[in-house]
C-alpha cells in the first residue's frame, strides 16, 4: 500500500516528466530529422503519377505473385524469376496509375451492376470460372460459385479480405479493358490511306543514280572542333538520349570442384543406384533425390522420344531396370524403367534422378581466399588493372541498368548492381561478391546520368557525321548547277570518285541501294519523281546521290480495298498496346527506386 501511495503522490511529477520528454523528442527529432513523421514514414520504393509507392505496398503485391507461383509451376521461383515478378508488379503499378489518369479524365467507370455480372451474373469472369470448374466434367459449376459467395460472410477475415482484393482487381482490369478497346477502336484506316499504302507497297522503281561516297574525300580532322561537335549534339539531342547506367570492370574467381568433390558424388550416385533399384515408390524416390526439376523426375515416352542413353539399349530395357549414372550435358543422371506398356503409344514410364557436381567447402574457401587477396591489393582502378595483369586474370567490361539482374556475362548479379548504384563511385573497388559458382571483384569505371549523352561517349559517331556533312557541302559545291547536263556529264565533270549506278525493282520499304548501302533519303525522294525527272543532290548516310527515275511500275489498285484496309487496321490496332504502355510511362513520370532495396 505504501508503494501505491508513493506512486499516487508522485503521479503529477511523473506526468510532467513524460510530457517534457515527449516535447524534447519532438524538438530534437525535428532538428535531427527524426520527428515522428519521419520515424514512422514508410520507405518509398518509387513515385508514379506524383504518388509515392511505399515499400510495404509494393512488397504486398509482390508476395501475392510469389505465393501463387508454386501453384502454377510446382516450385518456388528462382532469384531471376523473383526479379521478373518484381518487374511485373512495377509494370502493373505504372499501368494502374497511368490508366487511372486517362479513365478519370474520360469518365470510364465500372458500375456495380457490371461487377456483379462478372462475379455472379451472366458473364462470369474467366478466372472465377476456372476456380469453380467441376473436376469430373471439366465444366464451370455456377452453383458452387454462388454457394461460395453465400458462405463468404462466415469465412475467416483473411479469406474475405483476399476475395475483396480479387473483386477490386476485376474492376480495375475491366476499366483497363475498356480503355484499351477505346484506344484500339480509335485506330482506323481511311480509303485514301489504304489506297496510298497499297500503291506504295505495289510500286517498284527503276532508277539510275550518280553516287559520290564520302570516303572518296580525305578527312581533315583539324577542321572539326569541339564547339562544332557540341552544336551538333545540341541540335540532335533527341537522337542521343540515354538511360541511367553504371559501368564496371571485373575479374572472376571460379569455384572449381576438387577431386574429393568428384569422389563424394560418385559415392553418392552408387548408393542412390542401389536404393533406386530397391524402392517401390519410383516417382517419390526420384522426386525426393533429384537436383533437377521435381516435375520432370517422372516422365512417359514414346519409343521415338526416349533419351539417347535409353534409346541405345531399347531392346534390352525391362521394368525395374536402373541405367546409369551417366553424364549428360554436365549433369549426372540415373534412369529407372518404372513400367513398360507394350500396346500404349507412350510405352515407357521412366523415373529420373539428376545430380550436379557441386564444389564443396574446400573449393569455395580456396576461390574466396584468391578473391579476397585480390580485393585487398587493389584500392583504385589503376591498382585493380595492375593486379589483374600480375595475376594473369581476364578483365571483363560490363554496363548495368539499375534494375538489371544480369551484368555482362554474370547472372544473378543483383548484389553487384545494388553496390554500383548505392555505394560505389567511379574508381571504387568492390568487396568480394559471391555468385552461384564464382566470386567477383569489380571496380566502377563510369556513371551515366539519364538524359542527353555526354559528348565523349558519342564523340566518334558525331565526329563522323559532322565530317560527312562537311564533305557533302564540298561535293555538292563541285557539282554543276545546270539541269541540262546528264548524269554521265555530271560524273565526268566531277571526276574521280563519281560513279553511275542503276537499280531495278526499288520498293518504298527498301532502305539500301546496290553499291551504296543505307540510302533512305534518296529512296524516299525517288518516289516523288516522275519518269525522266532527276533529283537535286542528296546528302545521304554514305555519300551524295543524284537520282534519275527511269520507270515507275505500278500495280492496278483494286476497286474494293475493304479487305486490304481491314488488314491495315488490324496491324495498326495490334500496335496500340505497346504505344499505350510507352505513353503511360511518360504520362506517369515514374521514378523507380527499387534498386535501393532489391
Amino acid at each position: 500500500m505504501a508503494l501505491i501511495s508513493k506512486i499516487r503522490d508522485k503521479a503529477s511529477l511523473a506526468l510532467i516528466i513524460v510530457v517534457l520528454g515527449l516535447l524534447l523528442l519532438l524538438v530534437t527529432g525535428d532538428l535531427l530529422g527524426l520527428s515522428p513523421r519521419t520515424v514512422y514514414k514508410q520507405p518509398t520504393i518509387g513515385k508514379v503519377a506524383g504518388k509515392n509507392i511505399t515499400l510495404r505496398a509494393f512488397q504486398e503485391q509482390y508476395e501475392v505473385l510469389q505465393h501463387s507461383f508454386p501453384q502454377q509451376y510446382g516450385r518456388m521461383p528462382t532469384e531471376v524469376e523473383k526479379d521478373s515478378l518484381r518487374n511485373q508488379v512495377w509494370q502493373q503499378l505504372l499501368a494502374d496509375a497511368g490508366y487511372a489518369l486517362i479513365q478519370d479524365a474520360l469518365g470510364i467507370t465500372v458500375t456495380v451492376d457490371e461487377l456483379i455480372d462478372m462475379v455472379q451474373g451472366d458473364y462470369i469472369h474467366p478466372d472465377l470460372q476456372a476456380a469453380f470448374t467441376n473436376p469430373t466434367t471439366q465444366a464451370f459449376d455456377k452453383q458452387q460459385l454462388l454457394l461460395y459467395l453465400k458462405n463468404l460472410a462466415q469465412m475467416p477475415a483473411a479469406h474475405r479480405q483476399q476475395f475483396h482484393k480479387f473483386e477490386k482487381r476485376l474492376a480495375t482490369d475491366r476499366r483497363h479493358a475498356k480503355s484499351n478497346q477505346l484506344m484500339e477502336q480509335s485506330a482506323f484506316v481511311t480509303d485514301l490511306a489504304a489506297r496510298t499504302e497499297y500503291q506504295l507497297a505495289h510500286t517498284a522503281l527503276a532508277i539510275r543514280y550518280l553516287y559520290i561516297p564520302y570516303s572518296s574525300l580525305q578527312s581533315d580532322s583539324s577542321s572539326i572542333t569541339d564547339a562544332m561537335l557540341r552544336d551538333y549534339l545540341k541540335a540532335h539531342k533527341n537522337d542521343y538520349q540515354v538511360a541511367e547506367s553504371r559501368s564496371m570492370h571485373c575479374v572472376t574467381f571460379p569455384v572449381v570442384p576438387t577431386e574429393e568433390d568428384k569422389l563424394a558424388l560418385q559415392k553418392e550416385l552408387q548408393q542412390l543406384q542401389q536404393d533406386f533399384a530397391q524402392t517401390l515408390d519410383d516417382r517419390g524416390f526420384a522426386s525426393a533425390h533429384t537436383e533437377g526439376l521435381s516435375l520432370i523426375a517422372y516422365r512417359t515416352y514414346t519409343p521415338a522420344e526416349l533419351p539417347q542413353t535409353l534409346a541405345q539399349q531399347e531392346a534390352a530395357l525391362y521394368q525395374g531396370m536402373v541405367i546409369g549414372p551417366v553424364e549428360e550435358w554436365g549433369r549426372y543422371k540415373l534412369y529407372k524403367i518404372a513400367a513398360i506398356h507394350e500396346q500404349a503409344p507412350r510405352r515407357y514410364e521412366v523415373a529420373v534422378i539428376e545430380k550436379i557436381l557441386a564444389p564443396g567447402d574446400e573449393a569455395r574457401d580456396r576461390a574466396y581466399r584468391q578473391a579476397d587477396y585480390f580485393a585487398s591489393m587493389a584500392s583504385n582502378k589503376k591498382q585493380f588493372e595492375a593486379q589483374a595483369a600480375q595475376d594473369n586474370l581476364e578483365v571483363r567490361q560490363a554496363q548495368a541498368d539499375k534494375n538489371d539482374s544480369r551484368v555482362g556475362v554474370l547472372p544473378c548479379a543483383r548484389d553487384i548492381v545494388r553496390w554500383l548504384y548505392n555505394e560505389a563511385a567511379v574508381g571504387t573497388v568492390s568487396p568480394v561478391f559471391e555468385l552461384a559458382d564464382e566470386y567477383v571483384v569489380a571496380v566502377m569505371t563510369d556513371q551515366v546520368r539519364a538524359g542527353t549523352a555526354s559528348l565523349d561517349s558519342v564523340r566518334d559517331e558525331i565526329t563522323r557525321k559532322v565530317t560527312n556533312a562537311q564533305k557533302a557541302q564540298s561535293i555538292i559545291s563541285q557539282l554543276p548547277a545546270t539541269t541540262e547536263a546528264t548524269l554521265d556529264d555530271l560524273a565526268a565533270q566531277y571526276g574521280e570518285g563519281a560513279t553511275i549506278l542503276a537499280a531495278a525493282q526499288v520498293k518504298f520499304s527498301d532502305y539500301t541501294l546496290p553499291s551504296v548501302g543505307r540510302a533512305r533519303k534518296a529512296i524516299g525522294q525517288a518516289f516523288a519523281l516522275k519518269p525522266g525527272e532527276r533529283s537535286k543532290p542528296i546528302a545521304d548516310d554514305e555519300g551524295v546521290l543524284i537520282i534519275e527515275l527511269v520507270e515507275r511500275q505500278e500495280a492496278a489498285v483494286p476497286e474494293n480495298l475493304a479487305g486490304y484496309r481491314q488488314v491495315q487496321e488490324q496491324r495498326a490496332r495490334g500496335k496500340q498496346a505497346s504505344y499505350i504502355l510507352e505513353s503511360l510511362k511518360e504520362l506517369t513520370n515514374a521514378k523507380d527506386y527499387r534498386y535501393k532495396y532489391y
